[in-house]
């Protein structure tokens, strides 16, 4: 505990020591599980954390330096320790960057992690650069044993339907994020925090079951297909000690797949194959982007509409009031949709420095 405090500037404290099921001798900490791997005899520990909680760097750090690892396996992508030599928190929030529908998903899940962390006052994925810090201080080999994102999010794009999305979207308006964002003008940093906190979106729920009934064609991509390509990862670390550090959703999973028989390269590759578009995946982004050429294509629409076709005056007259307006239409809806993006961004830079001097404050 006064290592993370020391080294990372982490109020945090160690998690009280239970015991968890069977597989967990009494002395591990909370969500921390011990797994023997049938294929190298190896001692798996494996650390279910929190990715915005301290005290899960707190069990990271303890587990690892309790039972010094040959191994130790992250779930990060490759060179994915690479995003903590960066400040935080940032000054602005992060890029957004959208060519796809993939990356439309993707962007929306780091906003919404980077407005919890930095509303919490918890950085991040804390837990796996102590992971990493410690390994290298043991030397022990450092595994990166998480399928690319951007696989994740196009098969996950390919996996929903319209339907799933819709019955998202009438969830939003009780999020705490869309909350936040909408009273943040209201209410103090320290509100918001504890609002945050208090509704529990800190912690992994994507076991739950609504996540099973309102989104089961995102559970399968981004949780079940990890859990077992992170197990299978898992299947091939060397060494007699190894240390895992996943999330907490992914314990059930890992346990249940980490001594399967079929190979860890197949299953990889299987894993890591891009699936046909689907109806979603082909339509949704062209079908976001164009509400922002609403404007030019109403009024085009209001052109032809309208007979403007040069063929004589008579039907320049007879089309004037038709393209006057779809002209007026689509200038108001043009305005109002820029009026609503600027209100979005405003509320989006607003919520984020607020947090942000709440979080300088506080630390």
């Amino acid at each position: 505990s006064s290592g993370i405090n020391a080294e990372y500037g982490a109020q945090t404290k160690m998690i009280k020591t239970t015991t968890k099921g069977n597989a967990s001798p009494p002395t591990l900490p909370e969500n921390v599980v011990l797994l023997k791997n049938e294929k190298t005899g190896a001692d798996v520990y494996l650390v279910g954390v929190n990715h915005i909680s301290s005290q899960s760097a707190a069990t990271v750090q303890e587990v690892i330096q309790r039972f010094k690892p040959d191994t130790v396996f992250l779930e990060l992508e490759e060179n994915g320790i690479s995003d903590f030599r960066k400040p935080w928190p940032p000054i602005n929030p992060p890029p957004v960057k959208i060519s796809n529908v993939a990356s439309l998903g993707r962007t929306i899940s780091q906003y919404t992690t980077y407005f919890v962390s930095l509303g919490v006052g918890a950085r991040p994925g804390l837990e796996m650069k102590v992971a990493y810090d410690e390994a290298r201080k043991l030397k022990s080999e450092i595994v990166y044993g998480e399928r690319d994102s951007d696989i994740t999010w196009k098969r996950i794009t390919r996996n929903i339907t319209y339907g799933e999305v819709f019955n998202t979207l009438k969830h939003i308006p009780t999020s705490p994020i869309y909350t936040a964002l909408r009273n943040w003008k209201t209410q103090s940093g320290d509100e918001i925090r504890n609002n945050l906190l208090s509704t529990g979106i800190t912690s992994t729920n994507l076991e739950s079951e609504e996540h099973k009934i309102v989104l089961p064609g995102m559970r399968k991509p981004f949780l079940e297909e990890r859990d077992l390509y992170l197990a299978s990862g898992l299947r091939e670390c060397k060494g007699k000690i190894v240390v895992g550090v996943v999330g907490l959703a992914h314990l059930q999973g890992i346990r249940q797949h980490l001594n399967d028989k079929e190979d860890a390269i197949e299953i990889k590759k299987k894993l890591n194959e891009i699936p046909p578009h689907t109806l979603f995946s082909a339509t949704a982004v062209p079908l976001v982007g164009s509400v922002a050429v609403l404007t030019p294509t109403i009024m085009t629409v209001g052109v032809l509409k309208g007979g403007l076709r040069l063929y004589g005056i008579k039907e320049i007259k007879r089309g004037l009031p038709k393209a006057c307006f779809w002209l007026t239409t689509g200038a108001l809806v043009g305005l109002e949709f820029m009026g609503l993006s600027a209100q979005i961004l405003k509320n989006i830079y607003g919520l984020h420095y607020k947090l942000w001097n709440n979080f300088h404050k506080n630390n």
